[in-house]
């Protein structure tokens, strides 16, 4: 086991589980609505446990590229959830 080999395993943050102690931070990556999901999807599948999100409109009136994301339209990505 090497020193770095914490970082795979699971951890409670509250009542969350997180798969491992990856974390992906907040920042400006350039995209806007469904370019936006999909760069954090990415990440998501490609192993980080913790995605923390830029700032992400969700009323009505947002004058994006496109309709502000609602319940109906985020996506859960988890490796032992379905997100139903």
């Amino acid at each position: 086991m090497t020193d770095l080999d914490v970082l795979w395993e699971p951890i409670a943050i509250g009542s969350v589980q997180v798969p491992n102690r990856i974390v992906f931070s907040g920042h400006t990556a350039g995209f806007r609505g469904s370019q936006y999901a999909d760069y954090l999807a990415a990440r998501a599948l490609g192993g980080t446990g913790l995605i923390v999100t830029g700032a992400i409109p969700v009323h009505p009136t947002w004058d994006g590229d496109g309709p502000p994301w609602t319940a109906s339209t985020t996506v859960r990505i988890s490796g032992t959830d379905s997100g139903s």
